[in-house]
């Protein structure tokens, strides 16, 4: 889909200007803090841009969509494309399987009672209240990535050198440009502010895929594993716009490949395949599926809270 994603592209590079230009003309006013969340969209958007090229979806050429992945997660947004194509292609393989998926592998988040107890015993106090901890902690999800990504790249230097210095070019630019462009402290809450926002983005999108959705062990077909453990967010092209097409996460995760602007062209025919198959197609409105997640993450609280109780 060369066409749509030449122009999705320009779309994030014109927002990127506007956010740039915003800071440049209006950084001696309070103004300037309205474009925090212009550039966390922004971010938002290049790392979506990056997952479609770290999945091969945009270009026909592995070289080309590796080189686009590069400069969308490292040079611009201080990441790793190589940790990022690792990690995600596990999740991919093992969606939702408590063992094997490492995006359900949190320290301090459990989805199922089993999940609880084999935690450590020190952390039941902040499991009893996760429910309200796994929002509040959103605004952590771009630092945690970047944490991860660094490490990968420090163990591995010698053989991701083409990665690692894009991602520390960007270490290096964005603090030095914001700090001056807004003399100082002003610069460094500034980078504070959009980084949060930012990290509530990426939160809001990754946390209704496959959170509090049903989690199988062992072995388990293809087809069923991806639609049972995924949820689609229904919603019309604002929901398209925000969601960078994750929110018809069945068919991603079915066609991981295929350009996000033909998951919904191909919605119906997973549809009927699923009714066929008595598969659960399981898409709801973005707020009944947060509500889903809180009633899941409240239920393992409670539980856990009673127990420490005791």
């Amino acid at each position: 889909q060369p066409v749509y994603y030449t122009l999705l592209a320009l779309g994030v590079v014109a927002l990127l200007g506007l956010g740039v230009v915003w800071v440049a003309l209006t950084r001696h006013t309070p103004l300037v803090w309205a474009s925090a969340p212009l550039l966390a969209l922004c971010s938002g958007q290049l790392v979506l841009l990056g997952h479609d090229a770290a999945h091969h979806a945009v270009f026909a050429t592995p070289g080309r969509n590796a080189a686009l992945a590069i400069l969308t997660i490292n040079a611009l947004s201080g990441g790793s494309a190589g940790w990022w194509a690792q990690s995600h292609n596990a999740h991919h393989a093992r969606a939702n399987d408590p063992d094997l998926d490492p995006d359900i592998d949190y320290p301090f988040f459990a989805f199922s009672q089993e999940q609880a107890a084999a935690k450590d015993p020190r952390l039941r106090p902040l499991l009893a209240r996760q429910h309200v901890l796994a929002f509040l902690l959103m605004g952590l999800v771009g630092l945690t990535l970047r944490v991860y990504s660094l490490t990968y790249l420090a163990q591995r230097w010698r053989d991701r050198w083409h990665e690692l210095i894009p991602s520390l070019a960007f270490y290096a630019l964005y603090p030095a440009l914001l700090v001056h462009a807004l003399c100082g402290w002003r610069g460094v809450l500034f980078m504070l502010a959009h980084q949060v926002l930012f990290g509530f983005y990426l939160g809001s999108i990754t946390a209704v895929n496959h959170w509090a959705m049903p989690m199988p062990r062992g072995r388990l077909d293809f087809t069923a594993r991806q639609v049972l453990t995924s949820r689609n967010v229904a919603g019309g092209w604002l929901s398209d716009l925000w969601f960078g097409g994750l929110n018809r996460q069945i068919e991603h995760h079915l066609f991981p490949t295929m350009p996000r602007n033909n998951l919904k062209r191909v919605r119906p025919l997973v549809g009927k395949l699923c009714a066929a198959r008595g598969l659960v197609y399981h898409e709801v409105p973005l707020r009944a599926a947060y509500r889903e997640i809180y009633t899941a993450l409240w239920g393992v609280a409670r539980q856990v809270g009673g127990q420490t109780a005791r």
